[in-house]
């Protein structure tokens, strides 16, 4: 039996194979009784699950395994239910990953896969294998077995794994639309971090993906904005986008007609934000919109608070839900918005509504409404305990044609200690799929997805679920197939396929490859009603605008000023809303020396985008230096007046008001600033510094204490609470802060004060230490050096304090003090190698000069130097000039001293 079995196997390993598809097995029962010999777990298949159903219009998968044998080659075998046994030969090699480089930046460049994943074997059937695969098991399960041989003649098998997998009879039958995304979360000059840089904007791609096609071609890219959430109706003819302000709205939200060549006009762009009970000073967004079955009306969340922190953590870059907010609806007929009755509570939080097939009802997500920022504390990261801990229960509600009615929590998906979000009915009416996790809802780390009865009724974990993350999931036209996107395969999202049954069972989780570049990810996938190819391209004016405001850039920076010019006219034609390409005319304006033209362009962005700090910076500037700074106050405060919540802005007018001196409007404005609890340590912590030097003593603290909860080692939040305590008298506190502080960074400036407070107890070599490790980063500070050579001084070091205040003088020979002192050692030392009388001289001549030989204390020291070089005569001139400005001083001390050594130079000038 082994020599049957070595040659066989030798014989499928070195004998060619006829065909790339594989030949039926020589004998079936031999080769059953080969496996048998080897047991089948000696190689893990980790890739597809067992029992996994593939659609027949899918392209070829990868398996993966992996194999503790020291083999080389393996033996793929699929045993068909016809008894015949087909072979593949495979080296198990990893294709090297399709890496974007416009997709690698600081944030992500560190990620490699696992040592596990990079051990892997891999294999991907060619065409003609896979379409083999596919006809003998459609419809039914089949055995795969991989086998592992040694690279050497007669080597038996030496290891063997099996998955058993099978073909749906139904395929997906329709395209997926997605966002096809970077990772690259970065962070502004202020310290905030944003999910991707504005500057970024048009890497992001949508594309439709045709499963059965190699990859998805790109039909939207070069958004100068934020696109994101979509929604198709039911039959697939209509889409509703998030523009994310293309028209310099936020609330802006696309509605056109499914055509092969989409074009979004002007005109076909509503704006949430006109829906008239929106409160005074809100911004809406309109979250979660979905357009009904029959494309009529688009349901949102309108008049929102919602919670965002965003992470430097690419894996999970950003947590994201609303905490406040009601259902309005738009109706495309009227044009109406309408609040809908009984979602439209402000007591609670009403979200993420999904229309029934037939559109008359609604189910949405529900959670008593808080504010979005409660808490004192920012979480670090996506579950931090520092994220608002709001459960959502899945609602259910009649539309009644707009008029509503009551909602009631949907069994099985409320009340359960979870939150509950993001429900999708099937298009055959049956089931419901939605979104659990501990809290908040979609793209959380511990997001899974459960399916109940559309009535409701009890909820099932689903078995596609990956680890982790499980979210945006989306059902296939024919109600047989559900994508959604998971991190189960790597921090970069992939999109995945589970088959569901009529009695709403699914299998494992398949992956739908090369859906993206390696370093990218994929999220919000949307099955389309309609052919594989319903759509080739996206275009809006906004993307033409972004274009033309790209060129004008790349003119700018080759001196072409004219046709930069020329070229952002254009820009702005087509989208005139564009914050961006204002302040880009303003800029080059500036080039050309048209600074008043510029300044219009300024303030036209800061009307389309009151946040744009480099806008309004210029403008300030502009006012400060042409009509004053009551001008640029007013510029300021009409700015806030018209988005209130503006935090930068509200630090830039305290900025202003500070340097006009009115310190109680500055000290209102930094709290307003300050109470802002999206921005990082950093923020806080410069508020904080403001408010100190402002003598705001206690709200300083509270803004050094809200930084340090989110950053508890930022070293210059410790620092300036400790200067928080020196100035209120807590020395102790004080000292160990400074202390924690230099721990933390040695380039502290908590060194500079740990010396003071050693100099004032008179532990001097203390003292010096602390000195000396400040100046080793800032030596140019002469307080913090003129200290230390006072401290050499003291301790008798003449020589050590010579150097240091010689080293003042190089920064700043003018310093008067330095001269003073430095000339009084040069004159008074008695060790020959430090004395320097004519230096001495020329010392106390300057401070002489500098104070036009008014002052006694500079008279007295030129006279001091005199005296040390021998000039008696000259000493006792220039001590009487001295005692000649001291008689309006009431300095005794001085007169004394001055008396005592005209005295000693007259004897001197007898001997």
């Amino acid at each position: 039996m082994r020599l049957t079995q070595t040659l066989l196997f030798f014989l499928l390993l070195y004998a060619p194979l006829v065909g790339s598809a594989g030949q039926p097995s020589v004998l079936a029962d031999e080769l059953t009784g080969i496996l048998n010999t080897i047991p089948s777990d000696s190689i893990r298949v980790d890739y597809p699950g067992n029992h996994s159903v593939f659609p027949p219009d899918i392209v070829a998968p990868t398996f993966i395994w992996h194999d503790q044998t020291p083999t080389t080659n393996w033996m793929i075998f699929v045993k068909g239910t016809d008894g015949n046994v087909y072979r593949f030969r495979s080296d198990g090699a990893q294709q090297p990953p399709k890496i974007d480089p416009d997709a690698i930046s600081e944030a992500n460049a560190h990620y490699r896969p696992s040592a596990y994943a990079q051990s892997a074997r891999h294999w991907t059937p060619d065409e003609a294998a896979w379409e083999n695969i596919k006809k003998t098991s459609l419809g039914k399960e089949v055995d795969i077995y991989i086998s592992g041989i040694p690279d050497a003649p007669n080597a038996d098998p030496t290891s063997l794994g099996h998955v058993r997998i099978s073909i749906s009879t139904v395929p997906v039958g329709a395209p997926i639309f997605y966002r096809d995304v970077p990772l690259m979360p970065s962070k502004n000059n202020s310290g905030k971090i944003s999910p991707l840089s504005k500057d970024l904007m048009h890497v992001m791609k949508w594309r439709l993906r045709d499963i059965s096609k190699p990859e998805a071609p790109v039909v939207l890219q070069d958004m100068p904005t934020c696109a994101n959430c979509h929604s198709f109706s039911t039959d697939g003819k209509t889409l509703g986008m998030d523009m994310d302000g293309p028209n310099g709205d936020k609330g802006a939200y696309g509605i056109v007609p499914v055509e092969k060549n989409v074009v979004i006009e002007n005109q076909d762009i509503i704006s949430w934000n006109t829906y008239e009970d929106t409160p005074d000073g809100h911004m809406n967004f309109g979250l979660f919109s979905q357009i009904s079955p029959d494309g009529r009306y688009v349901v949102s969340t309108l008049n929102e608070d919602t919670f965002v922190v965003n992470y430097p953590n690419f894996g999970f870059l950003q947590s994201f839900y609303p905490t406040r907010g009601i259902l309005v609806v738009y109706d495309r007929e009227t044009g109406r918005m309408f609040p809908l009755p009984g979602a439209d509570d402000p007591r609670f939080v009403q979200t993420n509504a999904v229309w029934s097939l037939d559109g008359t009802e609604l189910v949405f997500s529900r959670a008593p409404a808080q504010d979005a920022f409660a808490s004192l504390k920012i979480p670090a990261f996506a579950g931090d305990d520092g994220e608002p801990d709001i459960q959502y229960d899945l609602y259910r509600i009649p539309f009644n044609k707009g008029k509503g009615g009551k909602a009631l929590p949907v069994e099985g998906a409320s009340n359960n200690g979870k939150s509950n979000s993001f429900a999708k009915f099937s298009p055959n009416g049956k089931w419901i799929v939605y979104v659990q996790a501990a809290r908040g809802q979609l793209m959380r780390p511990d997001s899974k997805l459960y399916i109940i009865p559309a009535n409701g009724g009890i909820a099932r974990e689903m078995n596609c679920n990956l680890t982790p993350m499980n979210s945006w999931h989306s059902w296939s036209p024919n109600s047989r197939w559900l994508v959604f996107s998971s991190k189960g395969m790597g921090p970069f999202t992939k999109m995945f396929l589970t088959h569901i049954d009529e009695n709403g069972v699914d299998t494992p989780a398949i992956l739908i490859p090369d859906s993206t570049a390696a370093n990218r990810a994929v999220n919000i996938p949307e099955f389309v009603n309609g052919e594989v190819d319903a759509i080739e391209k996206i275009s809006a004016p906004s993307q033409e605008s972004y274009k033309l405001y790209k060129q004008s850039k790349l003119f700018a920076d080759q001196d072409q000023l004219d046709r930069a010019l020329e070229t952002i006219n254009q820009s702005l034609a087509l989208n005139p809303y564009y914050a961006k390409g204002h302040y880009r005319k303003g800029t080059i304006l500036l080039q050309m020396n048209q600074t008043d033209e510029a300044l219009s362009c300024f303030i036209a962005a800061n009307k389309y985008d009151p946040e744009m700090a480099e806008a309004y910076d210029f403008v300030i500037y502009y006012y400060m230096q042409n009509e004053g700074i009551d001008k640029a106050i007013d510029y300021m405060t009409d700015l806030l007046n018209r988005i209130p919540v503006n935090p930068l802005a509200e630090k830039t007018l305290a900025d202003l008001y500070l340097r006009r001196g009115d310190h109680s409007l500055a000290i209102q404005h930094y709290i307003n600033a300050a109470q802002s609890k999206r921005y990082p340590a950093d923020f806080y912590g410069h508020i904080g510094s403001s408010l100190l030097k402002l003598g705001a003593y206690e709200e300083a603290r509270i803004r050094f204490e809200r930084a340090l909860e989110i950053d508890p080692d930022n070293a210059d939040v410790i620092y300036n609470l400790g200067i928080y305590y020196q100035k209120t008298g807590y020395f102790e506190k004080a000292t160990a802060l400074f202390r924690q502080a230099v721990e933390l960074d040695s380039n502290s400036g908590a060194h500079y004060d740990l010396g003071v407070l050693a100099m004032n107890e008179n532990h001097l070599d203390a003292a010096a230490f602390h000195f000396k490790k400040f100046l080793q980063k800032r030596p140019k500070v002469t307080v913090a050096r003129t200290k230390l050579a006072s401290i050499y001084y003291m301790q008798g070091k003449q020589h050590e304090s010579a150097v240091q205040y010689e080293m003042i003088l190089d920064e700043d020979p003018e310093n008067i003090s330095a001269l003073l002192l430095l000339s009084k050692i040069y004159a008074t030392s008695a060790n020959p190698q430090i004395a320097h009388p004519e230096r001495a001289i020329t010392l106390s001549k300057r401070g002489c000069e500098l104070t036009v030989y008014k002052q006694p204390v500079y008279l007295d020291s030129l006279a001091v130097a005199y005296a040390s070089a021998g000039r008696y005569s000259d000493a006792v001139t220039m001590s009487e000039k001295a005692l000649q400005h001291i008689s309006g001083t009431n300095n005794p001390s001085l007169l004394h001293h001055v008396q005592n050594n005209i005295s000693l130079f007259k004897s001197r000038l007898e001997q």
